[in-house]
């Protein structure tokens, strides 16, 4: 089994869980969704990175360090991991290989409010630069070059956009249930 999660197994057969194809037939169940389209993933991207960055707003910085429940990744580390996902899209785009490292690491210390607003910033800036310029000529039919299988520009992007959802709302649970803060909607 790789060394990377999710992963759906049965028997001694297994599937990455990013791969829905592979899970589909993994499971016996026809995988014939459409995804939504890059411009509707893009607009529901551009909504959970600016809800993340006024989550960050809400956050004590003496929160920063505090672990995730059963989990051992900071509420720092989850800000980054969020606004790591898009921007692992656009180094893909500009040619970075992932090299089969499915985490990014950054080399500089993101334990304050002020990195992490910095580098979701940077990373709001640099996507919506490739959508106004080189991802304006995508093929979104190409494979992307990933370590969890062979799916699509589009599926790949489509992936960056649901696991960003996924932390952006577990941020949103941190927030309201775990510190009882309130937050506009």
């Amino acid at each position: 089994l790789p060394d990377h999660v999710p992963i759906v197994r049965r028997g001694e057969e297994w599937a990455d869980g990013k791969d829905l194809a592979a899970v589909s037939e993994l499971i016996g169940v026809d995988h014939d969704a459409e995804p939504l389209s890059v411009e509707e993933l893009r607009d529901r991207l551009y909504v959970m990175l600016d809800a993340t960055q006024c989550f960050l707003e809400s956050l004590p910085e003496s929160e920063l360090k505090t672990e995730i429940p059963n989990r051992p990744r900071s509420y720092a580390d989850l800000i980054q991991h969020i606004f790591t996902l898009p921007d692992v899209f656009i180094m893909h785009e500009a040619g970075v290989p992932m090299g089969g490292v499915p985490r990014m690491e950054h080399g500089w210390n993101h334990l304050s409010k002020v990195a992490l607003s910095t580098y979701g910033s940077s990373v709001q800036g640099r996507l919506t630069d490739w959508f106004d310029g080189p991802g304006r000529f995508c093929d979104w039919s190409e494979i992307a070059d990933v370590f969890w299988g062979t799916p699509t520009k589009h599926e790949f992007f489509e992936r960056t956009t649901w696991h960003t959802g996924q932390h952006t709302r577990q941020l949103q649970w941190i927030l309201t249930e775990e510190l009882g803060i309130e937050i506009e909607e």
